[in-house]
């Protein structure tokens, strides 16, 4: 079951919240981040609330992205993924999400996802330099949440 907006309330997690992110999908071609979390904006190195998706992501991987995140709201299922973010001076950041789909509280809302993250392996020197743009994760397990997973 896909819990409704109105039940989710991250900001009982305390401490927990530095990780965790909210993204709404605003249509089949982009998605913005609504809520994000100190983890998230320490290692990219800039503030990402009110970022679209578009903004961070390589042109040639905006289609695969967005396809990625649609599945996951329209299955509905959660996903595990893995990636790196690199920073524009080569520094690198590994980094584990779950994703997970929450519904609007009015059918004209758009859908959000929920994330959490957090890294894994050794934590890198970060510097002051930001990242640039998010690389399509390549690893990527979809979780049942009892609506079976996209193929």
């Amino acid at each position: 079951m896909v819990p409704n907006l109105d039940d989710v309330r991250p900001e009982i997690l305390g401490n927990a919240i530095n990780g965790v992110s909210v993204v709404e999908l605003l249509s089949p071609n982009d998605a913005v981040y609504r809520l994000v979390g100190n983890l998230h904006t320490e290692v990219m190195g800039r503030e990402m609330a009110g970022t679209y998706l578009s903004e961070v992501t390589r042109p040639e991987e905006q289609k695969a992205r967005m396809t990625r995140l649609w599945k996951i709201a329209n299955t509905p299922c959660g996903v595990f993924v893995q990636l790196t973010v690199v920073r524009q001076s080569g520094v690198s950041d590994p980094v584990c999400r779950v994703i997970l789909p929450v519904r609007p509280s009015e059918p004209t809302e758009p859908m959000r996802l929920y994330g959490a993250m957090d890294r894994h392996g050794e934590a890198k020197t970060i510097d002051n330099v930001p990242a640039d743009l998010i690389s399509l994760a390549q690893n990527v397990d979809y979780i049942d949440i009892s609506h079976g997973v996209p193929e």
